[in-house]
C-alpha cells in the first residue's frame, strides 16, 4: 500500500514541474511530506538551524535507504540539488523529479577518466553555486553494518573552495523491508550537526581524503550520541 501511494504522489504531481529549480524543489518537499505521513512514524528533526545558511552548503549524510531522500528533502527548506546515481534516470516514476532539481548524476561504475572528470566538475559547479546534498558512502547500507567509508569526490570541491559542510545522520528506530526497499516504522530522526569549514577547524586536513574521513567521524559521533 505504501509503495502504491508513493507512486500515486509522484505521478499526480508530475504535471506541476516546470523550469524553476526552487519551485520544483518545493514540489518535491510536498511529496516528501506526503510520503512521510504515509509511514505514520514519529519524525523528528534536530539542528535545523544548521541548514538555514544563505551561502552554499554541502550536506553529507549516511545513506540507509531510498527513504533518506524524502527525509532530507522534507527537512531542508533551503532548495538544494542531490547527487544521484545515474541509473535512477531509468526509473520513469522519479526521473523527471531528479532532473527538475538539477541533480548531479553520478555513474558509480565508470572507469572513463573523462566521465569522472566531468562528474567532479558538475559536483563543483553545484557545490559552489547552490550547495549539494551528498551521500558520500556512494550506496545504501540497507541497515546492515557500520557507516561505510566516505568517498572523496564531493570533498575535493569542498576543500578547494572552503565550502561549509554539515555532517548529517539519519536514524531509523525500526523498519519494514520489501526486498531493497526499507520503510521506517515507529521513529525517524534527522540530525544536522554544526556546520564547519576546513579553514575554521583545528585539524590537519591535508587532502580531500582527510576531509572525507573527518566528516565521516563527525557523522559517527552523531550516531553514537543517540
Amino acid at each position: 500500500y505504501f509503495v502504491l501511494k508513493s507512486i500515486y504522489y509522484f505521478n499526480n504531481n508530475k504535471k506541476y514541474l516546470n523550469d524553476d529549480f526552487e519551485h520544483n524543489y518545493h514540489i518535491c518537499q510536498m511529496i516528501s511530506k506526503d510520503i512521510i505521513d504515509e509511514t505514520k512514524v514519529d519524525f523528528k528533526i534536530y539542528g535545523k538551524e544548521n541548514v538555514s545558511s544563505k551561502e552554499p552548503i554541502l550536506i553529507c549524510s549516511n545513506h540507509v535507504a531510498f527513504f533518506d531522500i524524502a527525509a532530507l528533502c522534507y527537512s531542508i527548506d533551503k532548495p538544494l540539488p542531490f547527487a544521484a546515481a545515474k541509473e535512477l534516470m531509468d526509473n520513469k516514476i522519479i526521473n523527471k523529479y531528479i532532473e527538475s532539481i538539477n541533480s548531479v548524476l553520478i555513474d558509480r561504475n565508470t572507469e572513463d577518466i573523462k566521465v569522472m572528470k566531468k562528474q567532479l566538475e558538475d559536483m563543483e559547479k553545484a557545490i559552489t553555486e547552490t550547495g549539494l546534498i551528498l551521500f558520500p558512502e556512494g550506496e545504501c547500507s540497507y541497515g546492515e553494518g557500520e557507516i561505510k567509508e566516505f568517498k572523496k569526490g564531493g570533498f575535493i570541491a569542498a576543500k578547494k573552495n572552503d565550502i561549509t559542510i554539515v555532517p548529517t545522520y539519519i536514524n531509523y528506530k525500526d523498519y519494514k523491508r520489501y526486498k531493497n526497499l526499507l520503510v521506517p516504522k515507529d521513529e525517524v530522526k534527522v540530525i544536522f550537526d554544526k556546520p564547519f569549514k576546513v579553514s575554521e577547524i583545528n585539524e590537519n586536513i591535508k587532502s580531500s581524503e582527510h576531509l572525507a574521513e573527518y566528516t565521516r567521524n563527525r557523522v559517527l559521533s552523531l550516531k553514537n550520541s543517540i
